[in-house]
């Protein structure tokens, strides 16, 4: 693959299907912010993309990167949205690490589709410091743009791996982890009850169909949250907010 695109490439690119551009290894970065996270792991870009007015000011900012400026009107046309010193680019797909290599506590996502909500599980992990994230065959990529905008750059300061088959669980499980389901079932301990373990892996499922059968089997217990009777569940980010709190309340996280 080319180091850069042109600006014709670029633009094609940045047009079509997301999934399309993940099997080439790339994905799309939108707003300073993340823009500026992804430079600070060493993401290379191929291209940026910015206004006309803004060209100077990016051009210092980043020296050495591909960069070229639309109109104002052709460039929030292009995102679909208007942001203040818009920037856009695309960039190589960081490479995903092996699961035998994680360390720490971690969170698997399954079945969530929503992008905005991985990213904010994301962001959440962040907070609570937890830097590994693994997403299944039926989640969306945490390198979506949504995800990585949700995620408010995050993403690139966690590790990210791909299950397609559930291995992880099972090799985790040999490793000492303690596996959580996570789900407002009558047999759940409430989450201020659990004693967790420094390795620990959260499993959150998705709010309509939440953790698959062939997981609930492997976990070693499920948790839940204290909440009314008028609310069936929380949402899948807000929840898992809340158990990465206990959590860093019970492992004195500081």
């Amino acid at each position: 693959m080319n180091e850069t695109l042109s600006k014709e490439e670029f633009l094609n690119k940045y047009q079509i299907k997301e999934g399309t551009l993940h099997k080439e290894g790339l994905i799309i970065c939108e707003s300073r912010r993340i823009i500026e996270k992804a430079h600070q792991v060493g993401i290379h870009f191929l291209c940026l993309c910015c206004k006309d007015e803004d060209f100077s000011y990016y051009k210092e900012l980043y020296p050495k990167d591909n960069l070229f400026s639309l109109s104002e009107g052709d460039f929030d046309k292009l995102c679909k949205f208007k942001f203040h010193r818009g920037i856009i680019g695309i960039a190589k797909r960081p490479s995903l690490p092996n699961i035998n290599d994680m360390k720490g506590p971690a969170v698997f996502i399954n079945g969530l589709s929503k992008s905005e909500n991985v990213g904010a599980i994301i962001r959440s992990c962040s907070g609570f410091d937890i830097k590994n994230l693994i997403f299944d065959k039926k989640s969306c990529s945490p390198y979506l743009k949504r995800a990585l905008r949700t995620s408010m750059g995050n993403t690139f300061f966690t590790n990210i791996y791909s299950d397609q088959n559930f291995d992880s669980i099972s090799i985790l499980k040999k490793k000492g982890y303690q596996i959580i389901a996570t789900a407002n079932a009558s047999d759940a301990k409430n989450v201020h009850e659990v004693s967790f373990q420094e390795n620990t892996v959260f499993i959150i499922g998705s709010e309509g169909h939440g953790i698959e059968e062939e997981l609930m089997k492997q976990c070693d217990l499920t948790c839940k949250i204290e909440i009314t009777p008028k609310v069936a569940h929380l949402n899948a980010a807000c929840a898992a907010s809340i158990f990465f709190y206990q959590y860093s309340l019970i492992r004195n996280f500081s």
